[in-house]
């Protein structure tokens, strides 16, 4: 009874595995919206009721694929995150090393099997820049915390910068990496072949002083327009009544 019970175990899990690699795929090549359950349980060879059984909907498989894949990701990001701030022994840590850390796994996602290669690269964009993601929260999940991480070593690296400054620029550094993440040939035509989208090293080597250029100039910016709504208010309050 055990043996059988055993291999029932084996089998399940095996199946379960089966429409996670299926599902991955047909979202990937098709989005949320245009995947169906008969998609997925044909390309894994097996029934649509096992979907139901193991995840309960299409929207939680959808979402068990993001987060599973989502968890490796975070590990690598935080890891290099964590070597980035370790290098500056204590003191002010790089903006450009943070940055690196920020972009590089994500940018070689594309190419890395083991995260999921460029399908989960595209699933992941696709989901960011979906009007829906907002309402399904798979985002939120996934990279929140990771994201303040993120954003709490960049206010390290840039002492006395509010907030507002810096999650406008995580906001456009992210967008930049998402952008790149998504991309598959449209930058190889508008270069007639001088970028290669699939020289991951490459493309991290462009974007990370893109990106560490970008905030500097958006924690600038920011400053510069505080200064300049301050002065509108002084200007108004000592104004003859």
């Amino acid at each position: 009874m055990t043996a059988i019970a055993d291999k029932r175990r084996i089998n399940g899990q095996l199946t379960r595995e089966k429409l996670l690699v299926a599902g991955e795929r047909a979202f990937a090549d098709h989005g949320f919206d245009g995947a169906t359950t008969r998609m997925v349980a044909e390309a894994a060879g097996t029934d649509i009721a096992l979907i139901v059984y193991h995840f309960g909907s299409k929207l939680d498989l959808y979402r068990e694929i993001l987060l599973r894949r989502a968890k490796t990701l975070n590990a690598r990001r935080i890891s290099e995150l964590d070597a980035a701030l370790a290098d500056g022994h204590g003191r002010q840590p790089s903006l450009t090393l943070i940055v690196k850390a920020l972009v590089a796994t994500n940018i070689r996602l594309r190419t890395d099997q083991e995260l999921g290669g460029l399908p989960v690269a595209r699933l992941i964009a696709y989901e960011m820049i979906r009007p829906k993601q907002a309402d399904r929260h798979i985002i939120g999940d996934m990279f929140d915390e990771t994201a303040k991480r993120f954003m709490s070593a960049m206010q390290l690296a840039l002492p006395n910068t509010s907030v507002e400054a810096i999650s406008w620029a995580y906001h456009f550094a992210i967008s930049a990496v998402v952008q790149t993440m998504a991309n598959v040939s449209r930058l190889e035509a508008l270069s007639n072949g001088a970028c290669d989208m699939s020289d991951g090293e490459r493309a991290i080597d462009h974007l990370v002083p893109f990106i560490v250029e970008g905030i500097k100039g958006c924690v600038v910016a920011h400053v510069a327009m505080e200064g300049a709504a301050q002065a509108r208010a002084n200007a108004i309050a000592s104004a003859p009544k």
